[in-house]
């Protein structure tokens, strides 16, 4: 988190960023004990798939989110956990779905759904501007 905190503050750069930075904490005493900890800038956010076998991490920014549910980015990494994809693979799955609903013009997405019926909002390309 120092990391980011130092970026912001040495930056010139006018514009925007997205980062979503997570790591766990594994803490070792008489029992273990799991944390999480996570920072998020901009339009990142991330997700976490409970399972028992161990937790999977989805990070991601608007080109993700804004173009898959949460349902069709569950349903991708249980279809690459079940065929064993490495976290490269299973994150290419992702990257080439949301790019192919973001250019089907037919495809709902969840930034159109948040978007209907607010004013001041022109859709181009499934983008709000």
């Amino acid at each position: 988190m120092k990391v980011l905190d130092e970026a912001f503050f040495k930056t010139k750069a006018q514009g925007r960023a997205m980062c979503v930075v997570v790591f766990a904490l594994i803490l070792l005493h008489t029992y273990m004990n799991h944390m999480l900890h996570a920072v998020n800038v901009g339009d990142s956010r991330f997700m976490v798939i409970r399972r028992e076998a161990g937790d999977v991490i989805i990070a991601g920014t608007d080109g993700l989110f804004d173009n898959l549910f949460e349902l069709q980015i569950l349903a991708t990494a249980s279809k690459g956990i079940e065929q064993d994809l490495g976290a490269e693979e299973m994150a290419w799955e992702m990257v080439q779905l949301a790019y192919q609903t973001s250019r089907d013009k037919a495809a709902v997405t969840p930034i159109m759904e948040a978007s209907e019926g607010l004013e001041g909002f022109v859709m181009v390309e499934k983008e709000m501007i």
